[in-house]
């Protein structure tokens, strides 16, 4: 018989989920699946290398060459090393492009055959977590000798938590997926729609309490502002920009913007100052107007000289330009564009602060259950606090060279703006409102939660919508919600994501057995 399922018109957001799950017999999926010792999961560990979470700054290879990552690589979901097309600089040496392979234990690279295998002559960089084998390199098949880099005294997170430091529903997954044994109790009768589809709502809250969990140590450091500021800049990022997008918000914080931007020449617009700032420390500004049209020499032109007045002493903190990904990446969505909205957004915000008017956008609080038509009003206004970030010159283009696009584009799309409510913003607001002891705002948040429509899918909805229900995502009416399509990134991460664990022996299937 199916667990009975508390109604979801519940205010807040609970823990009804991990109850479900821990009453099922199913105590803490994730650490079900995590081995003991190690605790970490290889997965993790790649997603730590791939936002570069570590003391980038005290990096060095264990042969004692400081390492500069100028870009972790593209995550390859193919065959080969993990990582294609990374950007190292090595000691004194040249920038080192190449592939990237990780693993828990540096002994890895010998018992999977890497050594003998050619497919990994282009690796430049072994990381392990541990180095176990006590090696300070490793040997391709071709003979050459690859530098080695341990993880371990670099982590940012203590070794304990640092499985739970991380989400990886939000990185690739590589492959189709087939029907699980889930879908055959679905299929049987078992479970029915309408249970699945009230277990996925308690999920999606789930993901979204356990996001903000994880934001209270940083939230502690950084401030409201600075938190919000940094999740959009995430966001911003996407895929393959998301770790440097992060790294300038940290870099560059909104309180060094306002300061900098203050001392701006008279005349200066303060979105401009701010974009001379962000282009700086991003390391994309060019170092001269170069030959491109009159108005983008002009604009060039400008954020020199504000950068020169007001960049002192950043320099040393740039990053470096191969830490952008371009390659892969529609051209309305290059780094420069979202840098560009980045210091519209935060020369909007300087005098009022970011979080106030993100919560003014939010709408106030003890209206009691709001109707449909006031939700989508308030959805509307989040929507376009995104939307309206323009700009005269970067609607028009994609970078400080090239012709201006024939048909002029928003700054941040619609779609990617759905993502940043709901990945970024919904969880730091949460965290603010149990911070706070703040119910009413809570109920607030779960309601335009519980209301917004789906965003775009991605790998991961498509896989677990297949291994559950057999079916494209699509096709099924009770998946048009961003709350259980959150629901579905929970079920992936809680079980599907596994190094160990088979369909076989699925804990989900326990559960719904029960």
């Amino acid at each position: 018989m199916m667990q009975d399922l508390p109604a979801t018109s519940q205010p807040l957001f609970t823990d009804t989920y991990r109850r479900l799950v821990s009453e099922a017999g199913v105590s803490e999926p994730r650490a079900h699946y995590r081995a003991a010792p190690p605790t970490v999961r290889e997965r993790i560990v790649r997603c730590l290398w791939f936002d570069q979470s570590l003391a980038t700054d005290r990096l060095r290879t264990d042969d004692g060459q400081r390492l500069r990552v100028l870009s972790p690589g593209w995550w390859n979901l193919e065959a080969g090393p993990d990582f294609r097309n990374a950007a190292l600089r090595i000691g004194a040496g040249p920038v080192v492009k190449g592939d990237v392979e990780v693993h828990l234990n540096s002994s890895l690279w010998h018992a999977h055959g890497h050594d003998a295998d050619p497919s990994y002559n282009g690796v430049v960089l072994h990381v392990a977590l541990w180095n176990d084998a006590g090696s300070s390199s490793v040997n391709t098949a071709a003979g050459a000798t690859v530098p080695q880099l341990t993880l371990e005294p670099y982590l940012r997170t203590p070794l304990a938590e640092l499985a739970d430091s991380v989400d990886p529903a939000e990185y690739p997954e590589a492959g189709e997926a087939s029907r699980g044994r889930c879908h055959a109790l679905l299929e049987q009768g078992k479970v029915t729609l309408e249970w699945l589809a009230l277990f996925l709502d308690h999920a999606g809250d789930q993901r979204i309490a356990d996001k903000a969990r994880r934001l209270a140590a940083r939230a502690a450091a950084a401030g409201d502002d600075q938190l919000l500021y940094e999740a959009i800049a995430a966001g911003l990022g996407y895929k393959r920009n998301k770790a440097p997008a992060l790294e300038l918000a940290r870099r560059l914080p909104l309180a060094a913007i306002r300061e900098r931007t203050a001392a701006r020449p008279d005349g200066a617009p303060a979105a401009l100052a701010a974009e001379a700032l962000l282009f700086g420390v991003a390391g994309l500004l060019p170092p001269s107007p170069g030959a491109a049209d009159a108005e983008a020499v002009e604009h060039v032109a400008q954020l020199l000289r504000l950068w020169d007045a007001l960049g002192v002493g950043l320099a040393d903190d740039a990053l470096a330009p191969e830490q952008w990904s371009f390659d892969g990446t529609r051209p309305t969505n290059f780094p420069t564009r979202r840098i560009a909205a980045m210091a519209r957004l935060a020369a909007r915000h300087l005098e009022g602060g970011l979080n106030r008017a993100i919560r003014q956008a939010v709408g106030p609080t003890g209206g009691g259950r709001l109707a449909p038509r006031e939700l989508a009003r308030r959805r509307a206004q989040l929507l376009d606090f995104f939307l309206s970030l323009r700009d005269p010159f970067w609607d028009a283009r994609t970078g400080f060279t090239g012709k201006p696009m024939p048909r002029g584009a928003r700054l941040v799309g619609a779609d990617r703006a759905h993502t940043i409510i709901i990945d970024g913003l919904l969880p730091a607001l949460l965290y603010q409102a149990r911070r706070d002891s703040d119910r009413p705002f809570e109920e607030l948040l779960h309601q335009v939660f519980a209301a917004y429509p789906k965003l775009p899918s991605t790998s991961v909805t498509r896989f677990t919508t297949q291994r559950l229900f057999g079916r494209p995502e699509g096709a099924l009416k009770l998946l048009r919600s961003a709350r259980r399509q959150q629901g579905l990134y929970q079920l992936y991460a809680d079980f599907c994501d596994s190094e160990r664990a088979t369909c076989d022996r699925c804990p989900l299937v326990r559960l719904l057995e029960a």
